[in-house]
């Protein structure tokens, strides 16, 4: 076979080998093209990449179709996070519309440097040992991810206490679901349980002392078997593409080494193909070439903002009178009744607060003392006292006076009087409890000397008058 027979081979088996494993559906073809930067394969070699990124990063295709746009900024993130700089695939456009022999580049690099076959294969499982729900074909309705139900095409709609009570609702089914998942669950066990142990000894597997579910469930059903059988088959003929592709796979790099110098030496000419926009520089609006990240900013956005900042200042100067006028108005505000009300109650409160830490502390006094004056003053608070009445309701607030020298040598006897019945009390309390402590030891006392007296009866004792008083009380 020649050289180029072989390189058609090899990427045919390549695309094969794609498709099978549910990577991405490729096809030979829009690789061949994309060796030579045509437009029409870019759009596939887009899908192709962004197919392959996924599975390396979730080992599983996609279920949902995403827009262009988010294909491009997926794609362009992934492969910028691995490391792959390239300033030609940061600056290819959101619709795509070209890049194709770029695209190609960054798939066989994704492929070499994610090991992508390697992760294939430890995917890769015997049909033998997979488990009975994944054989056994679903009766149930395949739900379809792409579209929508028709109920929340109308929400905007909705009011926001009919939303939330839509989403009480929804939550409290998905945890009824959750709770028959876990029941089915734990039936789905049981039973997996009780057939590991009736059919206990008996194994077709050298690691296993019993039947799985499948292998008794292919031996109750007879014709099960070529379901089976076609998927060993099917195995066996995925696995021997795998040799062929470990035979083949120099090939394959080799006609990746081959783009990758067409790509350079197209790079290098002066004479640049009109179909790569990456090539010329004065069609990207002057992008600095150093530049080799892919920021998800749009091109216009310097002007943009130039733009949005030259609308507001012709909106300031517009509405300067207005805003002029509203400033002036609030300036001008006068204060309601309803205003000073409010104001009024928050400052007797700051000052009630305050004169009592004051009186806590005795500040007052000792300023008083250490400044005597005739306009010194502490602010002592008294009791409230009624206002006028106003709108037809009484307001009270507390009132402050100042007192003079002796208001303030008056008020400070009054509360050492205080100090001293409070410690007078205290001491007639004490001496209360010592007196009935006494009493109470002088009858222990007493009776023991009686225990005593009682035990020997050649002694002879006379009590004197007070102690029978304290033991007859």
């Amino acid at each position: 076979m020649s050289t180029s027979g072989q390189v058609r081979a090899v990427i045919e088996l390549f695309c094969l080998f794609l498709r099978e494993n549910c990577v991405s559906d490729a096809r030979a073809e829009s690789l061949r093209q994309a060796k030579f930067n045509k437009d029409s394969a870019a759009s596939k070699l887009w899908t192709i990449l962004f197919d392959t990124i996924c599975f390396c990063n979730f080992c599983q295709p996609l279920l949902v179709t995403p827009t262009k746009e988010d294909v491009v900024v997926y794609v362009k993130t992934e492969l910028q996070k691995w490391g792959y700089l390239s300033q030609s695939l940061a600056m290819l456009p959101s619709d795509m519309s070209s890049g194709s022999r770029e695209l190609l580049l960054a798939l066989g690099w994704v492929v070499h440097t994610q090991k992508l076959f390697d992760k294939v294969i430890t995917r890769r499982s015997n049909p033998l040992e997979q488990q009975l729900l994944e054989f056994v074909p679903s009766d149930g309705k395949q739900t379809n991810l792409d579209t929508c139900p028709p109920d929340l095409c109308k929400q905007s709609s909705i009011l926001p206490a009919e939303r939330t009570q839509q989403q009480l609702v929804l939550c409290g089914k998905l945890q009824m679901a959750l709770r028959r998942l876990y029941s089915v669950d734990q039936q789905l066990a049981g039973l997996r349980n009780t057939i590991h142990q009736c059919t206990q000894g008996v194994c077709l597997q050298s690691d296993l002392n019993h039947l799985t579910s499948l292998e008794v469930y292919l031996l109750r059903h007879p014709e099960s078997l070529k379901q089976m059988l076609n998927e060993l088959e099917k195995d066996n003929v995925e696995m021997k593409h795998l040799l062929e592709w470990k035979e083949l796979e120099h090939f394959f790099w080799e006609w990746m080494d081959s783009v990758l110098h067409l790509h350079i030496q197209e790079k290098d000419d002066p004479v640049k193909p009109a179909s790569d926009p990456a090539s010329d520089p004065a069609k990207l609006g002057g992008v600095i070439q150093s530049e080799c990240v892919y920021l998800p900013v749009p091109k216009t956005l310097g002007r943009d903002i130039t733009e949005t900042r030259s609308k507001l200042r012709e909106f300031i100067l517009t509405h300067e009178a207005d805003i002029d006028r509203l400033d002036q108005l609030i300036l001008d505000k006068k204060v309601s009744r309803v205003e000073v009300d409010v104001l009024t109650r928050q400052i007797d409160g700051e000052l009630a607060s305050l004169a009592t830490r004051l009186d806590q502390c005795g500040r007052g006094r000792l300023m008083d003392q250490e400044h005597p004056s005739d306009n010194s003053f502490v602010c002592q608070r008294e009791l409230p006292i009624s206002l006028p009445v106003i709108d037809g309701r009484q307001r009270t607030r507390s009132k402050f006076v100042a007192h003079s020298d002796k208001g303030v040598k008056a008020s400070k006897q009054a509360s050492l009087n205080e100090a001293v019945q409070v410690e007078i009390l205290a001491m007639g309390e004490k001496v209360r409890r010592l007196e009935e402590d006494l009493k109470q030891l002088q009858i222990r006392n007493m009776h023991k000397l009686q225990e005593i007296l009682d035990g020997d009866p050649s002694v002879i004792c006379i009590q004197p008058r007070c102690f029978k008083k304290l033991l007859g009380s």
